[in-house]
C-alpha cells in the first residue's frame, strides 16, 4: 500500500503544488525541480547514486497552470536517448522501479510533448534537463555551504535558502515532505525561461516556496546504499 501511495505521489506532484493542468498547449516557462535521493528513495540505491535527482522540466504558465500530454502521436521511445541513458541512470533514477523507464516515459509524456516548440525532440528534452541539473549542481552547493546530511543534525531552511541564493543568484522552491516523524528537505525548484536560462521565479509561482514545510528546520538524510 505505501508502495502505490509513493508512485501517485511521484505521478501527482506536479499537480499538489503548483496549480492545475488544463486542455490548452500554451506556456510561459519551463519549472525545473530536482529532489534529494536520501528523502525520495523506498529502498537502497546504487552507489553511483550521489547527487540530487531530477524529477523534470514542466512547462508551465505564468497563472501557475500548465498544459500536458501535448502530442500522442509522439511516444516515448528509449532507443531516441540511449547515448544518455549512463547519466540518466545516475541522474533521473527511478526510485519506484530501478531500471524501468516508465518514469522517464511518464515524463516525456505528460511534459516533454508541450515543449516540443522550444526542445524539438525526445532527446533535446532530456539532455537539457541533465545540462540544467550539471549546471546548478545542488549537491556541490550544499556541501561546500556545509549542508553535510545527517540523521541527527537539523538545518534552518533559511539558511539552506540563501546558500543556494547567494551561490546562483536566484532563490529556489524549497519543499519538505515527512518521514519517520521528521521534516525533510525534499525538492528545489527554479523557473526556466524558453531561451533556457534560469530566472526567478514570479511572485506566483514563488509564493509556493516551503508549501509542505512545517518546520523552519529540516533533516537532509544521508542516502541509503544497497549491494
Amino acid at each position: 500500500m505505501r508502495r502505490i501511495a509513493l508512485l501517485l505521489l511521484v505521478v501527482l506532484a506536479p499537480f499538489l503544488v503548483y496549480g492545475q493542468a488544463d486542455q490548452s498547449n500554451s506556456w510561459d516557462f519551463f519549472l525545473y525541480e530536482s529532489w534529494w535521493p536520501g528523502a525520495e528513495q523506498v529502498s537502497p540505491v546504487p552507489s553511483n547514486i550521489t547527487a540530487w535527482n531530477l524529477h523534470g522540466l514542466w512547462p508551465t504558465r505564468n497563472d501557475t497552470t500548465w498544459p500536458e500530454s501535448c502530442d500522442s502521436s509522439y511516444p516515448f521511445e528509449e532507443t531516441q536517448i540511449t547515448s544518455l541513458l549512463p547519466k540518466m541512470n545516475i541522474y533521473w533514477y527511478n526510485f519506484l522501479t530501478p531500471g524501468d523507464p516508465s518514469f522517464w516515459a511518464h515524463e516525456w509524456t505528460k511534459h516533454g510533448t508541450c515543449s516540443l516548440e522550444v526542445l524539438r525532440d525526445e532527446f533535446a528534452y532530456f539532455n537539457t534537463t541533465l545540462n540544467l541539473q550539471a549546471q546548478v549542481d545542488t549537491l556541490g552547493i550544499l556541501t561546500k555551504a556545509g549542508f553535510i546530511p545527517s540523521e541527527e543534525t537539523k538545518y534552518k531552511l533559511k539558511d539552506i535558502e540563501d546558500a543556494l541564493t547567494q551561490a546562483l543568484g536566484i532563490p529556489p522552491i524549497i519543499d519538505c515532505t515527512t518521514k519517520k516523524n521528521k521534516v525533510l528537505l525534499f525538492s528545489l525548484a527554479y523557473c526556466v525561461s524558453k531561451g533556457l536560462q534560469i530566472y526567478q521565479c514570479d511572485p506566483a509561482i514563488q509564493s509556493d516556496n516551503r508549501a509542505h514545510c512545517k518546520d523552519e528546520e529540516v533533516y537532509i538524510l544521508p542516502i541509503v546504499y544497497g549491494p
